[in-house]
């Protein structure tokens, strides 16, 4: 019976493999000559196989086909992550203490305030080659982080010369040509950039660049005429006065460009990418909470909430290389600049407040900017791989004029203009973060046989940070002359308008840190 079936399996094979034969070729009769034949295949490698670590490869074709805008997008198609606020990619949703994001191996610094996590949304796709997403330990990455490691890869010099452009716009039906909330800001806020209508006021800069606006004797004090002109250095309708109006399409432009050239001294490549994103936003929604009740829970804010927001994005990426024989330098300076600007209404029943309606009006500018340069290589010293890399990064995050304005609403719909506590704030926020760091990765094949691949390797890294955070806090409130009956219902910009200031019927008050707006986007470290 044995012998029965393995003479079954061997003419299985035989007639398989016969068959195989034959769907190639169809066998030469008895005296043709065969002079060649050619067997041609292609070599598909897959990197998932040939790494140690469990990891995920995103590469630039599967963005691409997915049609991913930026990192953050791209990103979420991966299994074990989680995207969170549209910009902030934590690996098997685990919070940002455990996870880590590097630019080509090297640490990134965070443009968030109170955050380390790097906002993935600032990385346009048209930059990236690939993306590792590794959930285990490697000598080749920092030993800090507990749930994973993302390491983007930009775009690195081509094989061939090109040169791409690419011009796109886009739209939806909730926010292209319809109505929708925004403000004027300055004649320059489509390309992403302020014009110098958000600058600190200049009656700040001048009379209280490092002391708080406070009038009177008291040491520091400015005196009336000063304070004043603090008061009135504020930008005023520009900034403050929502509004609606028709909303435009959305844009993009990119262009890229690159070419690699033999010399005698080794092989030279350039490559450049230059991007530009203009997209629109409506959001509607929403927001209650609740205290305890005798009978469980009751509602304490009922608010639905229209928001509308425009983001403007410029990138830049330069790279050089240079190769020659098993050796590689390149150097990558990246430059990333992402604006948003966003106008936000809020209605809502906020009974603690003593009011049957409160309407809130949110005004905003956020400015996040990113520079990076980067110089690595890679040599094949003996059985030796070495590779090092030396990178300094900058990042910046301005919000200045962050306006925030409510009303209350009787019951015969009149508005109320609230002037106690925090309820008129402009805050000025600004962000500087430094990191410089180096790697050095060294592995070695080691000559066994009794196993595919055994390889030793060993890295060693340095890192050094420095932060400075600030932020100034402003409300308007109640002058001497205030009369609720006469001024609580004008317009906003009517009501911290430089008359009113002069009339004492409006003054400015200082909040920076206090209990109001507490200090923790306040701080020096390293």
């Amino acid at each position: 019976m044995t012998r029965t079936l393995r003479t079954l399996l061997l003419a299985g094979a035989a007639l398989t493999t016969a068959h195989s034969a034959l769907a190639q070729t169809a066998p030469p009769s008895e005296g043709t000559e065969v002079e060649e034949i050619i067997v041609s295949g292609r070599f598909i490698p897959d990197v998932i196989r040939d790494t140690a670590e469990v990891a995920n490869f995103l590469s630039v074709e599967d963005v691409q086909r997915a049609g991913d805008d930026n990192a953050a997008q791209a990103l979420t198609r991966i299994t074990g992550i989680s995207l969170v606020s549209g910009k902030f990619v934590y690996v098997r949703g685990l919070g940002e203490r455990y996870s880590q994001a590097l630019l080509n191996g090297s640490p990134l610094p965070s443009p968030e305030p109170l955050q380390r996590v790097i906002p993935l949304d600032l990385f346009p796709a048209s930059i990236l080659a690939g993306t590792v997403i590794q959930k285990t330990f490697s000598a080749n990455y920092p030993g800090e982080f507990g749930g994973g490691v993302i390491d983007l890869q930009t775009v690195g010099t081509p094989d061939e010369a090109f040169l791409k452009v690419g011009v796109g716009i886009g739209g939806d039906t909730e926010t292209t040509a319809e109505s929708r909330l925004t403000y004027y800001g300055s004649e320059t806020d489509w390309l992403g950039f302020d014009d110098g209508t958000r600058k600190l006021p200049v009656g700040v800069r001048q009379f209280a660049a490092s002391r708080p606006v406070v009038v009177g004797s008291a040491t520091g004090g400015l005196t009336t005429d000063q304070y004043k002109a603090v008061a009135r250095s504020f930008t005023n309708a520009p900034l403050n006065v929502l509004q609606r109006d028709k909303m435009p399409l959305n844009g993009i432009f990119d262009i890229s460009g690159g070419q690699s050239f033999d010399t005698d001294y080794g092989r030279l490549g350039a490559i450049g990418v230059l991007s530009y994103r203009n997209g629109w936003q409506t959001r509607k929604g929403v927001r209650q909470t609740t205290v305890p009740d005798s009978g469980g829970l009751a509602l304490a804010t009922d608010a639905t909430f229209e928001a509308n927001q425009n983001d403007i994005a410029w990138s830049g990426l330069g790279g050089l290389a240079w190769e020659s024989g098993d050796n590689e330098v390149r150097y990558t300076g990246l430059w990333i600049r992402s604006t948003s600007k966003r106008a936000r209404i809020t209605s809502n029943t906020a009974q603690s407040q003593g009011n049957a309606n409160v309407n809130a009006y949110n005004s905003e500018w956020y400015e996040r900017v990113l520079q990076l340069s980067q110089l690595s290589g890679k040599h094949l010293i003996g059985d030796w791989e070495l590779a090092w890399r030396g990178t300094y990064g900058r990042t910046a995050r301005q919000a200045p004029y962050e306006r925030l304005y409510r009303y209350g609403l009787s019951a015969t719909g009149a508005s109320t203009a609230l002037l106690s506590g925090a309820n008129q704030l402009v805050s000025f926020s600004d962000l500087d973060e430094n990191i410089g760091s180096a790697n050095v990765d060294l592995a070695y094949d080691l000559p066994v046989d009794f196993v595919r691949q055994a390889q030793l390797k060993v890295g060693a890294a340095w890192q050094r940070n420095s932060r400075t955070s600030v932020r100034r806090d402003f409300t308007y409130d109640q002058g001497r002359n205030w009369d609720p009956l006469r001024y609580a219902g004008q317009r906003i910009d009517y009501l911290v308008s430089d008359r009113n200031i002069n009339d004492d019927i409006i003054l400015l008050r200082e909040l920076t840190g206090s209990s109001l707006t507490g200090d923790a986007a306040m701080y020096d470290a390293g």
